[in-house]
Parts: C-alpha cells; sequence; structure tokens
C-alpha cells in the first residue's frame, strides 16, 4: 500500500462499477488489517473481509463488525496506529 502523495505519480488504472440501491462500500485503512495480536499474528484480510459479509450492508452495522471482531482478535481496545473505516451506503434518496 503507497500513501497518497508521498511518492512521484505512479500510473494508474480506472474502472467503474454501477451501484444500486442496498449497495454499500467499504473503504479502510491498512491500521485495520496490520492490527496485531499478543503473538504477533495480523487481523489479516480473512477476518476483515468475514467480519464485513457476514453483517447487514448499512455503514454502523459494519463499523460495529469490524470492531467487534479486530478487538476480539487483539483483545486489547486501543489503537496503536491509524485505524480508519470509511462506509458509503447507496439509498435511492435524492
Amino acid at each position: 500500500t503507497v500513501p497518497l502523495g508521498s511518492i512521484d505519480p505512479m500510473p494508474a488504472e480506472s474502472s467503474s462499477i454501477k451501484l444500486e440501491v442496498g449497495d454499500c462500500v467499504v473503504m479502510y485503512t491498512d491500521g485495520i488489517t496490520e492490527a496485531m495480536n499478543h503473538t504477533r499474528e495480523m487481523y489479516g484480510m480473512e477476518r476483515f473481509d468475514r467480519s464485513v459479509m457476514e453483517c447487514e450492508p448499512e455503514p454502523q452495522a459494519v463499523i460495529d463488525a469490524v470492531h467487534s471482531s479486530l478487538f476480539a482478535f487483539t483483545k486489547v481496545m486501543d489503537r496503536v496506529a491509524d485505524q480508519t473505516l470509511l462506509i458509503m451506503h447507496v439509498t435511492g434518496e435524492d
């Protein structure tokens, strides 16, 4: 993962998808997937994906599911690294 603006411009590819009402887009920082437990095992993408896929596609439900899973894994409520979630939910409202 490369932080935005930290290196010379890199070639980028773009694509697009059509979001439908009810879709939920989840963005996160690596502080979540790289959080470690007491044996220095990382939380990882598999646990992250599972926590997101097993909850309702609502922003607060996603946040709660990820935090619950993350804290159960690390056994601590402190955040030692940047841990940011950005959830967008398509509602169909204007």
